[in-house]
């Protein structure tokens, strides 16, 4: 057997294991040190998270917090409203007050609707509209309610009526 002889693209095994040795110990060395750094970054990155966790969020409306409760607190308020008028009839103050939370109960409901259905992000101008109109319609319902509880019969009288008619 021959010794070959060395060249560039043959180098002695020697030569390749010490090469290769030595690019392991320097890249195990490197990445040590981007462990080390990494660790102090993420040390650094758990204190902000520390102060990010103490800090108090205000619950936003777009959040659905308000939203749910101001639904389920009109839904809620409707079961002794209608029950009462039913039981002992037509009275000014409970008509009123039904003239308030009906239209609020409708008004969320329709809210949904449209926050569901027609998305600010995808329809922004159909949002934006709807929820207008929405608006002004809740509220005309309102005064009509108001109107009709003090100038005429009453929300529950007139429901009475239609029901013994």
């Amino acid at each position: 057997m021959s010794k070959r002889p060395y060249s560039a693209a043959n180098p002695s095994p020697d030569k390749t294991a010490k090469a290769t040795v030595d690019a392991v110990k320097d890249i195990t060395i490197s990445e040590k040190a981007s462990d080390e750094k990494k660790d102090d970054e993420s040390k650094k990155d758990e204190k902000k998270d520390d102060k990010e966790v103490s800090n108090f969020v205000m619950p936003n409306y777009l959040d659905g917090s308000f939203h749910w409760s101001y639904e389920r607190l009109a839904s809620a308020a409707l079961i002794p409203l209608i029950s009462t008028q039913v039981i002992y009839g037509a009275h000014p103050v409970l008509d009123g007050v039904l003239g308030l939370v009906l239209p609020l109960h409708l008004h969320i409901g329709f809210d949904s609707c449209i926050t569901d259905y027609f998305p600010a992000r995808n329809y922004p101008r159909a949002n934006k509209y709807m929820a207008w109109g929405l608006k002004a319609t809740s509220a005309a319902v309102i005064w009509g309610c108001f109107e009709f509880n003090t100038n005429d019969v009453g929300i529950t009288e007139l429901i009475q009526r239609t029901l013994t008619a």
